[in-house]
């Protein structure tokens, strides 16, 4: 009886133990922006999840910020009840869009002087909700050497920054920071510090600048030696590329905005996809260049330049399911779990290991490039300013 009653203690105890001396993961996940879409993302990294892909790592823009901790945890029912639950009422405390998606013109008349037509308290305050200070807690003391980043941008400078948890022992300091990072400027709130030169800076959506943080995600990877980066993309390029013709109907000044907010992202996105093809052209290019050199040496041919040492893998969103949400700041909880759904299904997660050869960005699925370490550090020394 007594030896029943101490296994009973113990075995919980030894099981706890053995789980903490698993080796840490070493992979690392990119989230981009995207908003209501993200559901999709969600989807993506519960069907990753269930592949037996762990991450030690998570960096996020804008709705990839929102998502990061709890994907590092591994509470995807929280999650997916986070992205299938959400209304307009839970992200806007003033909500600047009609029903149809369109701007409220008198709200927008009476917030002319403000920082933003529309306010996110709300946002903040659902954050709290489902990132608890307990779960901040178990991240930042983790064993595992657990770490998420979220990118933000300074609208008054135009600079961008990535904060991580590692840096940043205050939990209500952290969920302020992701809270900027979710804050797309001008719709939503913008998150206001006051600097050492006594102004104030304010602090919005990292996807004015970086909207799929790929090179903060491989430059981690190569200082901490991960084997592998999965980049989720909650949007397609070829679908984010402004109309070539002004919208139909008179021209306003909201449609001119909201019109060169959609032509400087574009093209941002475009630039950081670009890299990720950059990089598989350089892979090929260099690899059989080091192989050759060391086997006309005396020197042995090192596994870094005879074998790629990470794997980058690209997963983008599918047309039809990009279709279902054409304003990505309108939350429906029916059609935000049809993405999710789908994305849990891994629906058009078919790898396909080789090049984009051909000219334009990928249509929609999964692509992956192997790097050698040595193409990986050219690179970005290459790519940091």
């Amino acid at each position: 009886m007594k030896l029943l009653l101490l296994s009973a203690l113990f075995l919980p105890l030894l099981s706890t133990v053995m789980a903490q001396t698993d080796p840490p993961p070493k992979r690392l996940l990119v989230v981009s922006g995207g908003g209501a879409r993200g559901a999709w993302g969600v989807g993506i990294a519960n069907f990753l999840d269930s592949t037996g892909k762990r991450y030690a790592h998570v960096v996020g823009t804008s709705t990839g910020s929102l998502m990061a901790p709890l994907i590092l945890l591994r509470k995807y029912d929280v999650l997916n009840r986070a992205y299938t639950s959400v209304t307009q009422k839970d992200i806007f405390t003033v909500n600047p869009f009609n029903k149809r998606g369109a701007i409220r013109l008198l709200n927008a008349l009476c917030r002319f002087n403000k920082p933003s037509l529309g306010t996110t308290e709300n946002l903040r305050n659902l954050i709290r909700t489902f990132v608890t200070p307990a779960d901040y807690a178990q991240i930042r003391t983790s064993p595992l050497g657990l770490d998420f980043t979220v990118s933000v941008v300074n609208l008054r400078t135009l600079e961008a920054a990535y904060k991580s948890a590692s840096q940043h022992s205050d939990y209500e300091e952290m969920v302020n920071w992701t809270w900027a990072s979710a804050n797309q400027p001008v719709f939503m709130s913008p998150y206001i510090t006051r600097n050492e030169a006594g102004a104030d800076d304010f602090w919005v959506d990292g996807g004015v600048r970086n909207p799929i943080p790929i090179r903060e995600g491989l430059q981690l990877a190569f200082d901490k030696r991960y084997e592998a980066v999965d980049v989720i993309i909650n949007s397609l390029p070829s679908a984010d590329e402004p109309a070539a013709s002004w919208p139909d109907g008179k021209a306003t000044v909201f449609k001119a905005l909201t019109r060169t907010l959609a032509t400087y992202g574009s093209g941002t996105r475009e630039m950081n996809i670009a890299i990720g093809r950059l990089l598989n052209r350089l892979n090929q290019l260099t690899l059989p260049q080091l192989a050759e050199q060391a086997s006309l040496s005396s020197q042995p041919v090192g596994t870094e330049a005879a074998e790629p040492s990470l794997v980058l893998t690209f997963y983008f969103m599918p047309h039809d399911l990009y279709a279902l949400i054409p304003n990505e700041l309108i939350f429906d909880p029916a059609t935000m779990t049809t993405l999710l759904e789908a994305g849990r299904r891994g629906r058009y997660v078919t790898q396909v290991q080789e090049a984009i050869a051909t000219p334009g960005l990928p249509v929609e699925g999964t692509y992956s490039f192997q790097l050698s370490r040595t193409t990986l550090g050219r690179l970005l020394r290459e790519l940091n300013p």
